[in-house]
C-alpha cells in the first residue's frame, strides 16, 4: 500500500516544500502509523493513495486534513 504523511504547519495547512512530509510503502496501516508518528511526531497527517496525482484516489488514515 502507498502512503502520503506529513505535519502541518502552524496555521493547521499542508505544509510547502519537502520538509515534514513522507511518501513510503508499508504492508498495513498500523505499520504506517507507527512510522509516520515516528518520523513526524504526534501531529500527523496520514492518508493511503492510489495514483498521487488524483486527489480522489487518497483516503485519509490518521489526522485532520482541511
Amino acid at each position: 500500500m502507498k502512503f502520503y504523511a506529513y505535519k502541518p504547519d502552524e496555521n493547521g495547512d499542508e505544509p510547502l516544500g519537502a520538509s515534514h512530509r513522507l511518501l513510503f510503502e508499508l504492508k498495513t496501516k498500523a505499520g504506517a502509523n507507527r512510522r509516520a508518528k515516528r518520523l513526524l511526531g504526534d501531529d500527523y497527517v496520514l492518508m493511503l493513495y492510489q495514483n498521487f496525482y488524483f486527489k480522489k484516489s487518497f483516503t485519509l488514515i490518521h489526522g485532520r486534513e482541511k
